[in-house]
């Protein structure tokens, strides 16, 4: 490489400094809210009980403009529902004792299983309720 080269080199990198130095971050802040629900099932019992949550998170954000912000929303709900699914049922369950079951709504399907139980039934259906099973 000759003195030109290095020369000229030298300035063009002087240059690209100074024009990065004067020119604004191209980057806002935005905050982004947005509503999430999780829904599983309890293994314990078969699967039966299923446990709906619904809820709303906001993030920072940094980007140019609304389009880059709903790309990395897109690109951050696709790779993050395992990390939004364990922070939610870890609120969650950090706060169900602060719950009065009288401000619970309940409902109920439309058709009743019934069945006849035997007296073996009834007693084991009675050590489960005393065992909390």
């Amino acid at each position: 490489m000759n003195i030109k080269t290095e020369t000229l080199e030298t300035t063009l990198d002087q240059l690209e400094t100074e024009v990065l130095e004067t020119l604004e971050n191209p980057y806002s802040t935005y905050l982004v809210q947005f509503p999430y629900t999780c829904s599983f099932n309890i293994p314990d019992d078969g699967n039966v009980t299923t446990v709906t949550i619904e809820s709303r998170s906001e993030v920072l954000r940094y980007g140019r403009d609304i389009d880059d912000m709903e790309c990395q929303m897109k690109l951050d709900q696709d790779h993050g529902k395992p990390t939004y699914a364990k922070h939610l049922i870890k609120w969650t369950r950090d706060r169900m004792q602060t719950i009065d079951p009288r401000q619970v709504e309940v409902s109920y399907g439309d058709t009743p299983l019934i069945s006849l139980m035997s007296n073996e039934d009834i007693d084991e259906f009675r050590e489960g309720c005393l065992n909390d099973e």
